[in-house]
C-alpha cells in the first residue's frame, strides 16, 4: 500500500530528494530503536531503507513524496503506527 506525503516546504522533487537524503539518515532511524542500511538512487530519486522486519521505499514525483513500506510478521500489528510516524517525520522536512 502506497502512501503520499505532498511537499509544503520543497518546490521540486529534486530538493525533497536533497532534504530528506540529509535529514533522513540511520542515525534518525537509529532513534526508535531501529537499525536500517540506506540505498540512494540519485538518477530515478527513489531512496530504500531496510531493516530487520522492515523495508522502506520512498520515490519524489513533482508534487509528492510516496512511499511504500514493508513490515515482517513481527511488526504488523504495528502498521499503522508506524505508518502515522513516517509520514510525520517525512511531513516535517518536505
Amino acid at each position: 500500500m502506497s502512501h503520499s506525503v505532498r511537499y509544503t516546504k520543497c518546490q521540486s522533487s529534486q530538493d525533497a530528494y536533497d532534504v530528506v537524503k540529509k535529514n533522513i539518515t540511520p542515525e534518525v532511524v537509529g532513534q526508535f530503536n531501529v537499525k536500517a542500511s540506506f540505498d540512494y538512487d540519485e538518477s530515478r530519486k527513489i531512496i530504500k531503507a531496510k531493516g530487520t522486519g522492515f523495508e522502506l521505499k520512498m520515490s519524489f514525483s513533482e508534487e509528492n513524496l510516496d512511499f511504500d513500506l514493508d513490515l515482517g510478521f513481527l511488526l504488523k500489528p504495528l502498521r499503522s503506527t508506524i505508518t502515522s510516524k513516517i509520514e510525520h517525520l517525512l511531513a516535517k522536512v518536505v
